[in-house]
């Protein structure tokens, strides 16, 4: 079947077909390769040296390395090493095999077999049950493959305790039999719907029946396997270490896959997967990735290289098919590479060190189109480069390559005059003309009759309707218009200086920007209209509708309305990426496309809306060049940068619309890492946080954060906002991070949100209840307390109060009596006398 399709490819129609798309994606800069993204330690990946590869439930990518374990979350890597006297940890660290069932990642290392758990953050061992004693044991033994089915089931291949899979029940791996053995290497696994292809070293193929739970040994052609790997048809793939191979269901024979013309770049098979559109990914140990596509039986290929779209390495272990389609390869030595089935939208050119072929440098500063359609480059520093796009060829010429011809190699403009004349023009060199006869260069100088100076600083170049051509310079130099007739360039008018920018309008009306001011040049009389702008001007350009567009250097785009010159200014409050606007395109639905030193723009006058474009668009960076944009007759646009030249229809680009998930990257308490173990979390996955509970001493919160967005991550903003804290959202753009400290005790409610890939505010949002805890002093026993000593010191003071009425009753009581004893003994004093002289009268 395949042969039949691969002799069906080769009929003369269908070839010349795919050579003529071929080349076609090749001029317009969309490679036959796949693009190729690359992580490694320089990223923060623990070791180079990647084993296996895996994504849980929350998105996250886990990556086992010969040095430890990472999980990725498209911005950092979290890595996990065995901790000494930590039995928590991960137990070794060369990691062989993961997988993974809900919230429980599955890690197979040299050592044995441990999960981690997320509600705690921990590492704990798997047990399995002995078959003769029927003892729970620790698995200890290397593992080389995990596999789960859609039932959660799963199936350990390892060495020596052969097939391991797992009883829910018992919470345990059960040992299975192979004949009258237990005890045999397990290298690979596949599950299908009749069980399980187990690939037993040093007895062949077989298949494990979970009826009468055993492996039968089907075929013992072959005594070793990498992988094995069931395709959309049912037929199983087996890899070797010499070569691929393919069981038959029906004859039960193993034989060897070969194609007529094509031809795998290494025998020495290491994974095997099948992608969405049910083509077979062949891993090799050496050859990098070979693609078979089933239905056509033909082959392409992503090798280890220097140049874009290749592996770092070429010694492959494992590929992985994410949800989003993207395809995670491993490599030895080499990193993790990420191809991504999403194409950026423009397509990117620069120089190729190990390439001739491609532009001569990188700083690209002017474009201009001849007859021919085909593409003049002019540099910084580098020369000019002549692009033939039909055949692909560049053709380079420096000051020195050309003798002298080109007086320098900073080339600050490029023009095609009406009658097909190439004009160079450079900083520090004057003007070039092209001899397209000879192939060299004529120079013309840009002299100044009122200084008697030459001014070498050239800038730019323009050429009106009436076919004059104009030469403007810079650091003070004058606008100069070319006489043809006499052929040299004179000056015009010494008081137009520095005019960086020149444009015509639809009516013929000329007009030229400098440092601050924009100006109507009268090419007659020399009665210029000047107006004040403020800023550099670096572009002029002009709709349908008779506005006049002008980019400035710091003050944004200005549109000025022809008849009144009345104005409006955008800036980046109004959705620009920046305030610096070096060029202006205008396409044919009248949207402008802006060139700044923060990426691309593209404004539609009808939405009055701008659109914003970045590097992992395919931008060659996010810094664009002065003068660097040019629209080819096909309607197609070029903008030059630091980083080479994008050249894309504007009609075609279209932004991807991912709404990735928002999760919770790491949590922070008094700048302490805290994970689940801790009592605040009670338990719960810092991953699906719902709940933080902060004592009051600890209210210092740092919550990190992050939208799992693996192809444009840099196109997603985040805002955050804390309900009975915060007056409103805090929109914090590209930071992943959220800090609060010196919180009061009450309860609160974090939230957080991102953006989708085109800018817009996804309605999901990360909630988490946050309480923090009063102070002993403010909890409700301490002021339980406080009641109890304040009606005691109430009871303590009325009874102090009731004591001393008690007293002064007592002492006034007292008082009273002594009164009363006072008062007789005063009236006993006064009776006795008298008694006294009464009775001696009486005695008498």
């Amino acid at each position: 079947m395949l042969h039949s399709r691969i002799n069906n490819i080769l009929n003369p129609k269908i070839y010349f077909s795919f050579l003529f798309l071929f080349v076609y994606l090749n001029v317009f800069g969309f490679t036959a390769g796949q693009p190729v993204r690359y992580l490694g330690i320089e990223n923060g990946l623990s070791n180079n040296a990647v084993t296996s590869l895996y994504q849980d439930q929350y998105g996250f990518m886990w990556m086992g390395t010969y040095d430890g374990l990472n999980r990725y979350d498209s911005d950092e890597f979290k890595v996990y090493r065995n901790e000494w006297n930590n039995n928590k940890s991960l137990p070794y660290n060369h990691i062989s095999a993961l997988n993974g069932v809900g919230n429980k990642i599955l890690i197979g290392t040299q050592r044995g077999l441990v999960f981690y758990n997320y509600p705690d953050s921990y590492f704990y061992p798997e047990y399995f049950r002995e078959h003769n004693s029927g003892r729970r044991l620790k698995i200890a033994s290397n593992i080389n493959v995990i596999v789960t089915g859609k039932d959660s089931s799963i199936y350990i291949g390892s060495d020596e305790l052969g097939l391991l899979r797992y009883d829910k029940t018992r919470k345990l791996y059960l040992q299975t039999r192979l004949t009258d053995q237990y005890n045999y290497s397990v290298k690979a696994l596949c599950p299908t719907r009749a069980g399980v292809w187990v690939f037993v070293k040093n007895r062949g193929l077989g298949l494990y029946d979970p009826k009468s739970d055993r492996i039968n040994i089907i075929n013992t052609q072959l005594y070793n396997a990498s992988c094995l790997l069931s395709d959309k048809a049912g037929n199983l793939w087996i890899g070797t270490e010499n070569g691929l191979f393919i069981f038959d269901s029906k004859t039960r024979a193993i034989k060897r896959f070969q194609l007529a013309i094509d031809k795998l770049t290494s025998d020495n098979i290491s994974n095997l997967t099948l992608d969405e559109k049910g083509n077979i990914w062949i891993a090799t140990d050496g050859g990098g990735i070979n693609i078979l596509n089933t239905d056509s039986g033909k082959l392409t290929f992503i090798t280890n290289g220097n140049k874009a779209g290749s592996l770092r390495s070429g010694a492959v272990t494992a590929v992985y098919n994410d949800r989003e389609s993207r395809k995670w390869i491993a490599t030895l030595r080499g990193g993790v590479s990420v191809v991504d089935n999403f194409k950026k939208p423009f397509a990117l050119f620069n120089n190729d060190p190990f390439n001739k072929n491609s532009v001569i440098n990188n700083f690209i500063l002017s474009f201009c189109e001849d007859e021919k359609h085909n593409l003049w480059i002019g540099t910084d520093g580098g020369g000019l480069s002549y692009w033939d796009i039909k055949n692909n060829l560049y053709t380079g010429y420096t000051h020195a390559s050309t003798g002298g011809g080109l007086s320098t190699d900073f080339i600050v403009s490029i023009l095609k005059t009406f009658d097909n004349k190439i004009w160079v023009a450079s900083f520090n060199g004057g003007i070039d003309q092209f001899s397209k006869a000879t192939g060299k260069f004529k120079h013309y100088n840009c002299y100044n009759t009122l200084t008697q100076t030459t001014d070498r600083n050239l800038w730019k170049l323009f050429e009106d309707s009436r076919h004059h051509l104009w030469a403007g310079t810079t650091r003070g130099g004058p606008l100069y218009l070319y006489n043809r007739k006499n052929d040299r360039f004179e000056l015009f008018d010494e008081n137009l200086v520095n005019i960086h920018a020149i444009f015509e309008d639809s009516n013929g009306n000329l007009w030229a920007g400098n440092y601050t001011r924009l100006i109507k040049i009268d090419t007659v009389k020399k009665a210029h209209h000047f107006f004040n702008v403020g800023y550099g001007i670096r572009t002029i350009a002009a709709d349908n509708s008779n506005h006049l567009w002008v980019g400035t250097e710091g003050g944004g785009l200005l549109k000025f309305n022809l008849p009144d010159m009345s104005s409006v200014r955008y800036t980046k409050a109004n959705g620009l990426p920046g305030n610096s606007i070096l060029n202006i395109l205008i396409d044919n639905k009248e949207n402008l496309w802006c060139s700044t030193y923060n990426g691309l723009s593209r404004f539609s006058l009808a939405k009055n809306k701008f659109t914003n474009y970045i590097v992992s668009d395919g931008l060659q960076s996010l810094q664009f060049n002065y003068n660097a944009a040019i629209r080819l007759q096909s309607g197609n646009m070029a903008f030059g940068g630091i980083n080479g030249f994008n050249i894309f229809n504007p009609d075609s680009i279209q932004v991807a619309d991912h709404r990735p998930d928002l999760r919770i990257t790491g949590l922070k308490i008094d700048n302490l890492e805290t994970d689940g173990s801790s009592e605040l979390l009670k338990n719960q996955s810092v991953a699906d946080l719902k709940t933080i509970q902060l004592n009051y001493e600890q209210a210092a919160l740092t919550v990190h954060y992050t939208a799992l967005e693996y192809s444009f991550p840099d196109k997603i903003e985040y805002a955050y906002y804390l309900e009975g804290w915060d007056h409103g959202w805090n929109y914090v753009g590209k930071t992943k991070s959220a800090y609060y400290t010196h919180l009061n005790e009450g309860c609160y409610r974090l939230r957080i949100k991102a953006t989708d890939t085109r800018g817009n505010w996804m309605p999901k949002q990360i909630s988490v209840k946050v309480i923090v805890f009063p102070p002993w002093y403010r909890t409700l026993w301490a002021y339980g307390v406080y009641l109890v000593i304040i009606f005691g010191i109430i009871y303590l003071y009325l009874l102090y109060r009731v004591k001393q009425a008690k007293l002064k009753f007592e002492i006034n009581l007292a008082n009273l009596k002594v009164e009363k004893e006072k008062e007789l003994n005063e009236k006993s004093s006064l009776f006795l006398p008298m008694f006294r002289t009464s009775s001696e009268r009486h005695l008498r």
